[in-house]
């Protein structure tokens, strides 16, 4: 019930903040016969969102344990706006996950971010707080309402870290430059049974470089990312993004590729797939292709395809001959999304999901091959 104190906390504060007397007008709060209401000059400048995506699904494959079900896919709320010109908050809280506070930035797991960002009037800004990590990407940066399944690669990924972010915006362009906490949790809380020899960094931080450019007048945009993390005195993790999209008024084409070179495996998959007392892994790898279409034939209708491989690799001493090639991951998404009410952003939709896992022979499991068909709505609901 963190919410709605926060809700409250907003309302209360900008209330007693421009509360002069009983009969002076008041922008931010007025009073009817019956209610309290918002004003119109908070109202203009903060805002609240209720993020919901629900489905009704067709399931077959040894990931789902039956095969239909109604399920609430995203539930998030959000909270922005400014408190002062140049000055700005953002928080957005996971509903239906559970909320574990983390043993490092003492945040939950729960929180995608709760930031405050000051903006010079030279369009440089300054964000400081729990935040998104700086990953390039259309996938990473879709809103997740927007997303019926990620791809392997983002899906284990630590998408938000507690830290400090300096950027610029230039007419279509945006430059970050990000340091966090490596992890929302201590080395040895996050890796658990760590190899033998590896001593933690001192100081293991997250640094990353960020690019949201718009070419052309948007003809081509992009989401371009270099990001490194010290997990260990000599162990780093390298990971390269690279997100470009071409639009045109009734087709749009994205293609993001990744490459995660990681002496400690920090994505954390391969490790996942060797038995349970088995160390975390050292020198993984993990390459990933993202292609997606969308296509507009009629006003408010769209018709999209997806394609994302995630090849999975591990050259860990441990593995002796098998080192090498272990998983790939082959997602194919195709769907139809409409917007009944032109004015709202609800949009009702029916997306086809095919996934096919393939492993390597040493880890003794078959290829397994998931099927989903989702039929359900999503809505960014304004609150206020």
């Amino acid at each position: 019930m963190k919410q709605p104190a926060v809700f409250l906390f907003f309302i209360s504060l900008f209330f007693c903040e421009h509360t002069k007397a009983q009969d002076a007008t008041n922008d931010y709060v007025e009073q009817t016969p019956n209610s309290l209401l918002l004003g119109p000059q908070f109202k203009q400048k903060h805002n609240g969102y209720i993020l919901l995506q629900s489905s009704f699904n067709l399931m077959s494959g040894p990931e789902y344990p039956q095969g239909s079900s109604f399920s609430i896919n995203q539930l998030r709320i959000q909270f922005n706006g400014e408190i002062i010109p140049g000055l700005e908050y953002d928080v957005r809280q996971r509903l239906n996950e559970p909320s574990p506070t983390e043993n490092l930035d003492n945040s939950s797991l729960a929180t995608d971010w709760a930031y405050l960002t000051y903006t010079f009037q030279n369009n440089l800004f300054i964000t400081v707080g729990k935040q998104w990590a700086a990953y390039g990407g259309f996938e990473f940066d879709a809103t997740p309402t927007d997303i019926y399944k990620y791809s392997q690669m983002v899906w284990w990924k630590e998408a938000f870290l507690t830290g400090i972010n300096l950027g610029y915006r230039y007419k279509e362009q945006e430059i970050n430059f990000q340091v966090t906490n490596g992890h929302t949790a201590t080395i040895e809380s996050f890796y658990g049974n760590l190899p033998e020899g590896f001593t933690p960094a001192a100081h293991p931080l997250h640094y990353a470089v960020n690019w949201n450019g718009g070419l052309f007048n948007h003809l081509i945009d992009t989401r371009w990312s270099y990001a490194v993390t010290q997990e260990g005195e000599e162990e780093f993790t390298q990971y390269l993004v690279l997100g470009t999209k071409l639009n045109q008024p009734f087709w749009q084409l994205s293609v993001d590729y990744h490459l995660s070179a990681e002496d400690l495996d920090r994505t954390w998959f391969a490790s996942a797939l060797m038995p349970e007392d088995h160390a975390v892994l050292r020198d993984t790898r993990y390459q990933s292709t993202l292609a997606r279409l969308d296509v507009q034939p009629a006003e408010r209708w769209n018709l999209f395809y997806q394609m994302a491989y995630t090849d999975t690799y591990s050259y860990d001493a441990s593995l002796g001959e098998n080192k090498g090639w272990m998983y790939t991951s082959q997602v194919q998404q195709m769907g139809v999304e409409f917007q009944p009410i032109k004015e709202q952003p609800l949009k009702l939709f029916a997306t086809y999901i095919h996934e096919k896992d393939l492993k390597s022979e040493f880890l003794n499991s078959p290829t397994a091959i998931n099927k989903n068909l989702m039929i359900g709505f999503l809505y960014k609901w304004n609150i206020y």
